[in-house]
């Protein structure tokens, strides 16, 4: 496998003797990782407020729906979104629901995003060392590694993927650790449990950190204890973090997944099939190989949704490709193949990214769902350039490479995939007509984005139902039973939700914009009465 034995070149062998984070190592450490968070809480203040589809769909409605218990009564009430595991948006519902100012939440968020840094020097120390000489190559690998784009784009906003990208890291870290202590394994196996728990698609990182771990036991590297206790903590994690959810979900949806996997577990209640969006999946061989440099061209939908250029993985690749082919004049091919360099943290670390790459193109392709690869492969990039490049310019080199990558991404690209501008206004502020704050009603909301995020402004005994949305619910079947039982129940107190056309004001296009909606509305069996309208305003630059 010479992809993973590109980084091991003529330079000295790291002592694999064990070391703890205490001393000048552990301030190292605490002065990394505070610095991390400066910048992520300022780089979040800059790049603005997450007011992105998301936001209004699911963030706060999923942490609302299970600490109301609307979750029971409410049906697809933020489409397909509905039924993710609410767990990791339970901080941002507290801190949106406290009244806090909006900056002071997205610094929360942002400072909480920016502990990454400290499994990412972990990570760092494991491939260096600890020596005090070594500690600019940590430094420049923690910095190489919070430059990523797609890290940055979420970094301060609700979203759930850099807290799972840091307890990734913090598994990894456990891992490559150099003491094998059991406590570590412990907690790292409970990161990585936790991040499973919080989105399954994590469960591919957690496989290429299984490929690590039975690597280092077959070495001798890892005893089975913690290896067994790693394997505990991780399954225990994610039956405590996800088991209560999973079974409400296949007791009543029989998929304890719902809908993800349908193909696999072939629920009623939705399509079969494997409900994943295909935008960013390969479509040939030739996909796996050309992904690393389309990600660095400026257009968006190469891995990510919006413009997120990163140009990392192409000049890791580069760097790598040079060292190698120079090994390879040198004739030192047979200790490049040789059982002696499987024990390096560094090559281990690319075992990581090599399996998290192909099965994370293999199942969604999507940036944000392999943050922790998007972090790791910065120190790759930096141990990379250290194979060719003297000491003395490693520096300046590396510097160079990260004053290119952030002036080509910054300058033009998205910061966030839609921003509003802080404030000291809470994050959220709903203002809803007195008597949809006093009843309760049935909600049909009408379109794509659900706005499910009014829902906790509203009654809270009401209950919403996205009918029409991204994948309609139909009449028929099991899904449609669920859905006529609540129709029925719900009988002269049901309305619909939907976003206020600026056209509906237009006595000339007013009729055209109702006949749209009753359009859309028809198959329900249900009309709107266009003389019983009631507002919602959602106080943001966003959306009303």
């Amino acid at each position: 496998m010479p992809l993973c034995t590109l980084f091991v070149l003529p330079f000295k062998k790291l002592s694999m003797t064990s070391f703890s984070p205490n001393g000048a190592m552990a301030q190292e450490r605490r002065a990394t990782c505070a610095a991390t968070i400066f910048f992520t809480v300022a780089w979040a203040l800059w790049a603005g407020k997450d007011v992105s589809w998301d936001v209004f769909n699911h963030q706060l409605y999923l942490p609302f729906s299970l600490v109301s218990g609307r979750y029971a009564s409410d049906l697809f009430a933020a489409g397909p979104q509905s039924y993710q595991n609410p767990l990791g948006y339970l901080p941002f519902f507290g801190l949106a629901m406290s009244g806090l100012p909006s900056w002071l939440v997205g610094c929360v968020l942002a400072a909480f995003h920016g502990f990454a840094a400290w499994p990412l020097h972990a990570i760092a120390t494991a491939i260096w060392g600890p020596a005090s000489e070594q500690r600019s190559r940590r430094m420049l690998a923690v910095a190489a590694g919070w430059m990523a784009p797609t890290y940055l784009i979420v970094a301060g906003t609700p979203s759930v993927d850099p807290i799972c990208g840091t307890l990734v890291l913090m598994a990894l870290a456990a891992v490559l650790a150099r003491q094998t202590s059991l406590t570590a394994w412990l907690l790292g196996g409970a990161a990585l449990g936790l991040a499973v728990a919080i989105k399954p698609t994590n469960l591919a990182l957690g496989l290429a950190i299984g490929g690590v771990i039975a690597l280092r036991w077959y070495l001798g590297q890892a005893r089975w204890t913690a290896v067994a206790g790693f394997t505990t903590a991780t399954l225990a994690l994610v039956l405590l973090g996800a088991g209560f959810w999973s079974t409400w979900l296949w007791t009543t949806f029989e998929n304890p997944v719902f809908p993800l996997f349908n193909h696999i577990f072939n629920s009623p209640y939705a399509p079969d099939g494997p409900t994943v969006a295909g935008r960013f999946l390969p479509r040939s061989t030739l996909d796996y190989l050309s992904r690393p440099f389309e990600m660095a061209e400026f257009r968006s939908y190469t891995s990510t949704e919006g413009f997120a250029p990163d140009l990392r993985f192409a000049i890791a690749l580069g760097f790598a490709t040079l060292a190698l082919a120079m090994s390879l004049v040198r004739q030192r091919w047979a200790s490049l193949t040789g059982l002696s360099v499987w024990p390096r943290p560094d090559v281990q670390v690319v075992l990581f990214a090599l399996v998290t790459y192909l099965l994370w193109m293999a199942t969604s392709g999507n940036s944000r769902y392999a943050i922790a690869l998007f972090l790791v492969i910065g120190l790759l990039m930096v141990r990379a350039v250290d194979l060719l490049v003297p000491q003395r310019l490693l520096a300046l080199t590396v510097g160079s490479i990260m004053a290119l990558q952030f002036a080509y991404y910054a300058g033009d690209g998205d910061r966030r995939y839609f921003a509003g501008p802080w404030d000291s206004r809470p994050y959220f502020k709903v203002q809803a007509a007195e008597r949809l704050v006093r009843e309760p009603f049935l909600h049909l909301s009408v379109g794509a984005q659900s706005f499910a995020a009014v829902a906790p402004y509203l009654h809270p005994a009401g209950a919403l139902v996205n009918a029409v949305c991204q994948s309609s619910l139909p009449m028929e079947g099991k899904l449609g039973d669920k859905l006529r039982e609540r129709l029925k129940r719900w009988e002269g107190k049901t309305r619909f939700l939907f976003h206020k056309s600026p056209k509906l004001d237009s006595a000339g296009t007013a009729q055209a914009v109702r006949t749209k909606l009753d359009y859309l509305t028809y198959r329900l069996r249900l009309q709107v009465d266009w003389t019983d309208c009631e507002q919602i305003v959602i106080d943001s630059d966003a959306a009303t």
